[in-house]
């Protein structure tokens, strides 16, 4: 698996070396169909140009879920309690802490462990996001740099093909200046011999053309030393040509090399886009679900407070009419010892039915408030129940993704 630090590397090795890279020309794009490295960003069709940039929003929208500070409203509310009940007997203080002990009301210690832990998990998340970020970074800039030696191997190519055009335009100059001179040559020996030849029939305009001719010699040899000095040039510029065509073929080899670890790469990003938009979707469905669950926490919880309301009053009531019937019962005892008339019995037994009667109602309305607390009970373990099974799946659904992304 190729990491940016070693394709980096291998290209300042290549650098170093004095290697030349030029891309071959096809459609405009150096052999790179579907990026475009000229205007400095990406034209895929499923993707917009960040001009080699990553935009982060979707990584500062990120947020830790809200503390829970209920526990500390939940001790002041005790404590005014615990102030109210002051002035009530220790019996009662000792049934209301045997009653809380019984239905389990100290339950929000262990939801906000399990929140805690939903915390490091969501971080967890966060921190993964930020590593597969910071890949696609480091993949953007090798993609860069290479986009940078693609177009310094196309200047290089268009510099070399001037070059070769200038030195073919001196070299037809050259070779037309050499069929002039030959021409000249020509034409001298052919002057030179006419005068030998007329030597001895113009004897007087002898010093005459021995003068011309030193001139004519002094200038022939110029022109041979011009002529050697240029086809020492041409020797070199052929050679020059010769080196640029194989530096040409050099750099057209390594643009075939390149091209393969390009499209993994950009096959590679492509991967890495997919399993971000993958991680954003999973974390919003975690805050949709967080969010429901605190919603059904404050219900709950609203519902349990409303219920303790009422059993304490239920309670007090109770007591209260207890108290009555005792002095019902005390004043029915006196009134026992006292030979009572025939319209003072009849309104003791309506009195004790109507106490009866008051019994049997404060039981049944008992009856129903246990039931009550009992089922909200249930709905709570119940709640408690789901919301482990729901964190045990998103433990196992990121290690998964932890193994997918090593």
């Amino acid at each position: 698996m190729n990491t940016p630090a070693t394709s980096l590397h291998y290209h300042n090795r290549q650098k170093r070396a004095g290697s030349s890279v030029a891309p071959t020309r096809e459609n405009g794009s150096y052999g790179y169909k579907n990026k475009d490295f000229n205007n400095g960003s990406f034209n895929n069709e499923d993707e917009e140009p960040t001009n080699g940039r990553l935009d982060h929003s979707h990584s500062r929208n990120i947020s830790p879920p809200p503390k829970h500070r209920h526990s500390h409203r939940k001790k002041r509310y005790q404590r005014s309690r615990s102030r109210s009940r002051s002035r009530s007997s220790s019996v009662e203080r000792d049934s209301r802490r045997n009653s809380s002990s019984k239905y389990g009301y100290s339950w929000d210690k262990t939801h906000g462990r399990t929140v805690s832990e939903y915390e490091v998990r969501v971080h967890a998340l966060s921190t993964q996001l930020a590593m597969a970020q910071s890949q696609i970074v480091g993949l953007e800039n090798e993609l860069h740099n290479i986009r940078n030696h693609a177009s310094e191997l196309d200047h290089r190519l268009l510099g070399s093909q001037q070059e070769n055009h200038s030195l073919k335009s001196q070299n037809s100059e050259i070779i037309n200046v050499m069929t002039t001179l030959k021409a000249g040559v020509e034409s001298l020996t052919k002057e030179k011999n006419e005068l030998l030849f007329a030597h001895e029939d113009v004897k007087v305009q002898a010093e005459a053309q021995r003068v011309d001719i030193n001139n004519k010699e002094e200038q022939l040899a110029r022109l041979n030393d011009r002529n050697s000095v240029l086809s020492q040039k041409c020797v070199d510029l052929l050679n020059l040509s010769n080196s640029s065509k194989q530096r040409a073929e050099a750099s057209e080899a390594e643009l075939d090399q390149l091209r393969p670890h390009h499209s993994a790469l950009q096959n590679k990003l492509v991967g890495i886009e997919e399993e971000h938009r993958a991680y954003a979707i999973r974390i919003a469905t975690f805050e949709k679900r967080e969010n429901l669950w605190i919603n059904e926490k404050t219900m709950l919880e609203k519902k349990v407070r409303e219920l303790q309301a009422s059993e304490v009053n239920y309670k007090k009531e109770i007591q209260q009419r207890v108290a009555t019937q005792k002095q019902m019962e005390a004043e029915v005892l006196r009134s026992t010892k006292i030979e009572l008339e025939g319209p003072q019995l009849e309104h003791l037994k309506a009195l004790h039915s109507v106490v009866e009667s008051l019994h049997a109602h404060h039981r049944s309305e008992m009856s129903q408030v246990k039931y009550k607390l009992q089922s909200l009970l249930n709905q709570k373990s119940k709640g408690d129940a789901k919301k482990g099974s729901t964190e045990e799946r998103s433990t196992t659904t990121t290690r998964s993704t932890r193994n997918s992304v090593g």
